[in-house]
């Protein structure tokens, strides 16, 4: 996941280079399970930091998030497949480039392997080799 803003919002916040949490930039973010908003970021050297925030708008929905960042409205931590097209395009431009959500792994959970459905088996195999090339882009 990465940090993207309109260019007319990076315009009026220059300097948006390192996430300062102390730095009252407009966020657009989704409410996590304790009711606070977080970001958890690395950066490229293997540091971290805890962003809290206060997000001008909250939304579970990543498109929401794409259109608000895209219109202005601040900076919103979003899945590189889906800001991808913002960025290409040009309505969307990357802050903080150094910085990024931390890879997560994906487990696939099933009871056993003995008396597996083969197509259960099939789904396992295709997804293992699809979503690394669906999250590579």
């Amino acid at each position: 996941m990465v940090l993207v803003a309109s260019p007319a919002y990076v315009a009026s916040k220059p300097g948006i280079d390192e996430p300062d949490p102390l730095d009252p930039l407009d966020t657009i973010s989704a409410l996590r399970g304790s009711g606070e908003a977080v970001w958890n970021l690395v950066s490229s050297s293997g540091r971290t930091l805890q962003w809290h925030h206060k997000p001008r708008l909250l939304c579970s929905d990543f498109t929401v998030q794409y259109e608000a960042a895209a219109a202005g409205k601040g900076v919103a931590l979003l899945p590189l497949l889906i800001a991808w097209r913002g960025l290409s395009s040009g309505a969307l431009v990357r802050v903080a480039r150094d910085w990024s959500s931390p890879e997560r792994d994906i487990y696939f959970v099933f009871v056993s392997r003995r008396g597996m459905l083969p197509s259960v088996r099939a789904l396992i195999d295709h997804l293992a080799l699809q979503i690394p090339l669906a999250l590579a882009g």
